[in-house]
């Protein structure tokens, strides 16, 4: 999201944070910093000043800098994800935003004073901010002060934006303890699988619904696609009974909500979280809303799933394949528009290719092409960068569960004891699977922290992985990404070598 919102210069900051966040050095000499972030000597100078503003409104990290290099140390408490955040408030796009939200905004002139800017570089500023709100199916008209669009749209997009920049300590909409509990405790008793990122989440959503319909904004119409979804865990009766109480009407709304209100809140407390399961936790199958032509969609994924992993899915992982895809395929039919797909999960905007994942990619890569997509709608859906990272979560928490098992055998001179603590520490750092086995019991990989003879003799296919007598932190690392490397190519290869 932040394409629209940050220029050069804000994106230089975050890469220098970056940078330095994860490479923790104790001192950076000034040509290394002009080369990794390739920037001019002038902009080595922009971004310290700016750094040292920054470190004024959260003094969470030390902070120096002169002509020949710099030093930064963080403490514990520095969050890379807060310096994003206090970017983000700062620009131009998001204060025009939020100055509409909460129906402030009177003119050009006089927004462009408050951002202390001529109206004529106030404009450019908000082209990508027109951009953005575009794809949602919106558009702001300055002389009617308001963005114009359908209003389920408009609650959406501002709560895709305000939940982008959570921030609990200092968040864009206050939360009220007595209205949050009310809230939670009924989420609790009818929706137990939401988490607290759900509820926060939905206690968002109802604050923005709030603030709407107290300034006049209301919903009148609704999508076949809204309508018609129902929830697996409560029905829309009790949802609308529970709403319309006073603990939880009397802390949010003035007046009686409408049905259209209560249809679209019903979706929204659907649509929002990730439905998963336990070892004790059924998901409830609920596929009465679920059309034809989409069922014949879901049935071609499996059908591919199968083929590309040749492993069968349990009952609670089909249902939990099937609930949450319906759910991001509704909520991608609902919103975006004809050229564009919003993401499902905020997630999406700050992952980084994970290498001990990237064979699931190529799963979604194979599964896609290979689905009967014969209307438009289906094929924006499906062949989207957010329904294929929506599907690569899914796909890759269901193939989590069932991967193979890793045979591994340690070998030390140092005795029993040592031996047990490497073997606690292997098994501690890696929840994948491991079987450990004794070196004549034909393990796949042998870590050894001597020259190793019979073991080799004995075992010739077996990987040799040698150790040191302690492993650093580091090593540990490698040794961890070597197992988890070793069985994506035992159970994935196939997909690997293409």
């Amino acid at each position: 999201m932040r394409e629209y919102f940050f220029n050069y210069k804000e994106n230089e900051i975050i890469q220098f944070f970056q940078y330095c966040y994860i490479n923790k050095k104790d001192y950076y000499p000034k040509k290394s910093i002009q080369e990794a972030l390739n920037i001019s000597e002038y902009r080595y100078k922009a971004i310290g000043h700016r750094v040292e503003e920054i470190k004024a409104q959260y003094p969470t990290f030390d902070f120096n800098y002169d002509k020949h290099g710099l030093s930064i140390r963080f403490s514990k408490e520095f969050l890379l994800l807060k310096v994003y955040i206090l970017l983000f408030k700062e620009t131009v796009g998001f204060k025009f935003l939020l100055s509409i939200y909460r129906e402030e905004f009177q003119n050009l002139s006089h927004f462009s004073e408050s951002v202390h800017m001529h109206q004529q570089s106030v404009l450019p500023k908000l082209k990508p901010v027109r951009t953005l709100l575009g794809e949602h199916s919106l558009e702001y008209l300055l002389f009617k002060k308001k963005i114009s669009g359908e209003e389920y749209r408009v609650r959406h997009f501002f709560f895709e934006l305000f939940w982008h920049l959570h921030d609990e300590r200092e968040p864009i909409i206050p939360e009220y303890p007595e209205s949050f509990q009310a809230l939670a405790a009924m989420i609790h008793e009818y929706l137990p699988m939401h988490s607290r990122e759900d509820i926060r989440k939905l206690y968002l959503f109802m604050k923005i619904t709030q603030h709407r319909i107290n300034n006049g904004h209301t919903i009148t119409s609704l999508p076949t696609t809204i309508k018609e979804v129902r929830n697996p865990l409560i029905s829309y009766d009790v949802f609308k009974q529970q709403l319309q109480s006073k603990e939880i009407a009397g802390r949010f709304f003035k007046k009686t909500l409408n049905e259209t209100e209560l249809n679209y809140l019903y979706y929204v407390f659907t649509v929002v979280p990730t439905y998963t399961y336990h070892e004790k936790d059924q998901l409830p199958s609920f596929r009465d809303f679920y059309t034809e032509e989409y069922q014949e969609l879901e049935r071609s994924i499996f059908d591919q799933l199968f083929q590309q992993t040749e492993r069968r899915l349990t009952g609670p992982q089909e249902s939990f394949l099937s609930l949450n895809m319906i759910y991001r395929v509704t909520y991608f039919l609902s919103y975006g528009s004809d050229s564009y797909v919003p993401p499902y999960s905020d997630l999406e905007y700050f992952y980084y290719d994970d290498p001990t994942k990237e064979h699931y990619f190529k799963i979604v890569d194979k599964i896609i092409p290979q689905l009967p997509l014969k209307e438009e709608k289906w094929q924006r859906i499906f062949n989207s960068k957010s329904f294929r990272f929506s599907l690569f979560q899914l796909v890759s928490w269901v193939l989590e569960e069932q991967l193979d098992s890793v045979r591994v055998a340690i070998l030390t001179k140092y005795g029993k004891l040592h031996k047990t603590e490497l073997v606690r520490y292997l098994t501690k750092l890696n929840p994948r699977p491991i079987d450990v086995v004794e070196y004549d019991e034909w393990p796949e990989i042998i870590f050894c922290d001597f020259p190793l003879k019979e073991g080799q003799e004995i075992n010739p296919k077996a990987e040799i992985y040698f150790i040191g007598v302690k492993p650093t932190p580091l090593q540990w690392l490698e040794i961890v990404n070597f197992v988890d490397n070793f069985r994506t190519k035992k159970q994935f290869g196939h997909l690997i070598k293409e």
